[in-house]
């Protein structure tokens, strides 16, 4: 397969990451929306920032075990040969026998997949869709090990049940800057900040006074030095 269907080259390459960013953190409900929009955005595979092929949609829905999305994808002709720079296709990913065997039935051409869940917008025939099957799965998804450099965003979600190094979502919390951070090495950091915060303070009022802008160096024995120690020492 070319790094780029023809369908999917005159889609911009900007709506291609977003789109394949909302795959990546499993948002199907969004992917949905998307491909519903316009269906071309299953086939893309644009380059990333490191230089290699980006996964599919198809590679990560398989890789989630969502055998809804996988469904949903393949109706929608994502091209189940479809390979990651390593040369594997989504059958290769699929972290489950359930998800496998649909790739495979798609594969071999034994059967059409059937309707997805993620047609219904109403959840209560949403409800009615998932089998017994389905439900332990979704399951058994909750227990997966987030990875990743969004490994601890996703389980402060609810998405996972911990990240690689074993943090739950009750050992993690969200930083005034928005980023999802041990709790620990939260309180470690803010009682560090403790000792210097007077240091600090005084270096800021000392700049303010001074009416300095931009850079300037503290070097000892300069007068931004000299009026920092006098309001630190205050």
């Amino acid at each position: 397969m070319s790094s780029q269907a023809p369908r999917a080259a005159n889609i911009p390459i900007s709506e291609q990451h977003s789109f394949l960013d909302l795959a990546k953190e499993f948002q199907w409900s969004e992917v949905k929306r998307c491909v519903n929009a316009n269906p071309a955005l299953v086939e893309v595979q644009p380059i990333g920032r490191q230089g290699g092929r980006r996964w599919s949609a198809l590679h990560q829905a398989a890789f989630s075990g969502s055998a809804d999305a996988v469904r949903f994808l393949l109706e929608q002709n994502a091209p189940g040969d479809a390979k990651t720079d390593d040369g594997k296709t989504p059958l290769e990913v699929a972290k489950n026998e359930g998800v496998r065997a649909l790739l495979r039935d798609f594969h071999d051409g034994a059967k059409q997949p059937v309707p997805t869940p993620l047609r219904v917008r109403c959840s209560a025939m949403k409800a009615m869709k998932v089998g017994k099957g389905m439900k332990a799965m979704k399951t058994s998804k909750k227990k997966k090990i987030a990875k990743g450099k969004r490994g601890k965003s996703m389980v402060y979600k609810g998405k996972f049940e911990k990240t690689v190094g074993g943090l739950t979502k009750d050992a993690l919390v969200k930083s005034r800057a928005g980023k999802i951070v041990s709790k620990r090495l939260h309180a470690h950091g803010k009682k560090s900040y403790s000792n210097i915060k007077s240091w600090v303070e005084a270096f800021l009022k000392a700049r303010s006074e001074l009416g300095l802008n931009g850079f300037v160096a503290i070097k000892k024995g300069s007068a931004l030095y000299a009026k920092t120690m006098e309001l630190y020492k205050q």
